[in-house]
Protein backbone atom coordinates (compact mmCIF):
# COMPACT_ATOMS: atom_id res chain seq x y z
CA UNK A 1 0.00 0.00 0.00
CA UNK A 2 1.16 3.43 -0.35
CA UNK A 3 -0.22 7.10 0.74
CA UNK A 4 0.60 9.97 -1.13
CA UNK A 5 0.07 13.90 0.11
CA UNK A 6 -0.92 14.86 -3.62
CA UNK A 7 -3.81 11.91 -3.39
CA UNK A 8 -5.47 13.11 -0.50
CA UNK A 9 -6.30 10.70 1.88
CA UNK A 10 -6.63 7.93 -0.76
CA UNK A 11 -4.72 5.06 -0.55
CA UNK A 12 -3.12 2.94 -3.28
CA UNK A 13 -2.77 -0.91 -3.36
CA UNK A 14 -1.36 -3.49 -5.17
CA UNK A 15 -2.50 -7.65 -5.01
CA UNK A 16 0.52 -9.17 -4.45
CA UNK A 17 1.07 -12.90 -4.99
CA UNK A 18 -1.22 -14.74 -2.24
CA UNK A 19 1.16 -17.41 -2.45
CA UNK A 20 4.40 -15.15 -1.65
CA UNK A 21 5.49 -14.00 1.68
CA UNK A 22 7.79 -10.92 0.73
CA UNK A 23 10.99 -10.81 2.16
CA UNK A 24 12.74 -7.82 0.47
CA UNK A 25 11.68 -4.63 -1.77
CA UNK A 26 14.03 -2.13 -3.22
CA UNK A 27 13.38 0.78 -5.62
CA UNK A 28 14.93 1.79 -8.88
CA UNK A 29 17.16 4.95 -8.69
CA UNK A 30 14.59 6.85 -10.77
CA UNK A 31 12.01 5.85 -8.50
CA UNK A 32 9.53 4.23 -11.33
CA UNK A 33 10.00 0.60 -10.63
CA UNK A 34 10.73 -1.64 -7.60
CA UNK A 35 10.91 -4.90 -7.34
CA UNK A 36 9.66 -7.88 -4.51
CA UNK A 37 11.24 -11.47 -3.89
CA UNK A 38 10.36 -13.98 -1.23
CA UNK A 39 9.28 -17.46 -0.25
CA UNK A 40 8.67 -18.05 -4.06
CA UNK A 41 11.80 -18.67 -6.33
CA UNK A 42 10.84 -15.56 -8.91
CA UNK A 43 11.50 -12.13 -8.58
CA UNK A 44 8.28 -9.75 -9.67
CA UNK A 45 9.05 -6.33 -10.93
CA UNK A 46 6.75 -3.55 -10.73
CA UNK A 47 5.70 -0.03 -12.20
CA UNK A 48 5.40 2.15 -9.50
CA UNK A 49 3.07 5.01 -11.50
CA UNK A 50 0.75 2.18 -12.50
CA UNK A 51 1.14 -0.15 -9.81
CA UNK A 52 1.15 -3.20 -12.03
CA UNK A 53 3.68 -5.77 -12.23
CA UNK A 54 5.94 -5.69 -15.58
CA UNK A 55 7.92 -8.37 -15.53
CA UNK A 56 8.35 -11.71 -13.57
CA UNK A 57 12.13 -13.35 -13.76
CA UNK A 58 12.28 -16.79 -12.88
CA UNK A 59 9.13 -19.57 -13.49
CA UNK A 60 8.63 -23.22 -12.84
CA UNK A 61 11.02 -24.06 -15.87
CA UNK A 62 13.71 -21.68 -15.32
CA UNK A 63 13.97 -20.39 -11.73
CA UNK A 64 15.51 -17.40 -10.47
CA UNK A 65 16.45 -19.17 -7.38
CA UNK A 66 15.39 -22.65 -6.34
CA UNK A 67 14.60 -21.67 -2.38
CA UNK A 68 13.58 -18.58 -0.92
CA UNK A 69 14.73 -15.38 -1.59
CA UNK A 70 16.21 -12.85 0.85
CA UNK A 71 17.39 -10.14 -0.88
CA UNK A 72 17.51 -8.04 -4.06
CA UNK A 73 18.83 -4.77 -4.95
CA UNK A 74 18.98 -2.62 -8.23
CA UNK A 75 22.59 -2.09 -8.83
CA UNK A 76 23.12 1.79 -9.12
CA UNK A 77 25.79 1.51 -11.29
CA UNK A 78 23.77 -0.26 -13.97
CA UNK A 79 19.93 0.65 -13.02
CA UNK A 80 18.66 -2.36 -15.27
CA UNK A 81 20.77 -4.62 -13.75
CA UNK A 82 19.62 -6.52 -10.33
CA UNK A 83 21.27 -8.70 -7.68
CA UNK A 84 19.71 -11.14 -5.39
CA UNK A 85 20.48 -13.44 -2.89
CA UNK A 86 19.02 -17.00 -1.43
CA UNK A 87 19.56 -20.12 0.29
CA UNK A 88 20.27 -22.02 -3.22
CA UNK A 89 23.60 -22.17 -4.73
Amino acid sequence: MRWTSNLGNEVEHIMLNEDNKYHAIDYAGDCRRFVVAGTQPYIEIFDEERMTRVQQIGDRIDPAHTNKIFTCKFNKEAPNMLISGSWDR
